[in-house]
């Protein structure tokens, strides 16, 4: 039950991607991988919290293990937009150098731009088994949110509740 496991994510490849952006996916991917029960639907749930954050994407999964036990998932994300260092021009994404700004660029810059990578290749490594109070937060934050004024449960569990970010 992946929501028992805990993961440390890991970037491989994170083509042009900008470091806010990779951690936002991340936080996405992270998120997603807590709240199922199992992986089976992991692909269509991240695909959907992804669409809904950054519009159309694609999503590839693939788990990695011995005697049918998986250790690691390989998550593969493209074309997620609005990175800090992509321009769109004629309906092509490419990539800003250094320096550059989106609203000033000349028509001789535009020629000078390259196609921007938007593959992200992160590793979803299990590290673990996770502690009941992180499970039990994550059930509060699921069911309450972070109104928590109004619930008799211990500060220190507040202060777990607090690090799960649900939208209801």
């Amino acid at each position: 039950m992946p929501a028992l496991q805990q993961y440390v994510l890991v970037p491989i490849n994170t083509g042009d991607y900008d470091e806010k952006t990779i951690a936002d996916i991340c936080k996405v991917i992270e998120t997603v991988l807590f709240s199922l029960s199992d992986l089976e639907t992991f692909p269509a749930v991240v695909k959907r919290k992804m669409t809904e954050k950054y519009g159309k994407v694609s999503i590839g999964v693939a788990g990695i293990g011995i005697n049918r036990k998986i250790k690691n998932y390989y998550i593969r994300i493209g074309g997620v937009r609005g990175g800090e260092n992509m321009v769109e021009i004629h309906g092509h994404w490419l990539k800003l150098k250094e320096g550059m700004k989106k609203e000033n660029l000349t028509d001789n810059e535009k020629k000078t731009l390259l196609p921007y990578d938007h593959v992200l290749m992160v590793m979803a490594k299990i590290q673990g088994v996770r502690p009941l109070q992180d499970l039990a937060a994550y059930q509060v934050a699921k069911s309450h949110g972070t109104n928590l004024e109004m619930l008799q449960i211990p500060n220190l569990l507040k202060e777990v509740v607090s690090k799960f970010n649900f939208e209801h």
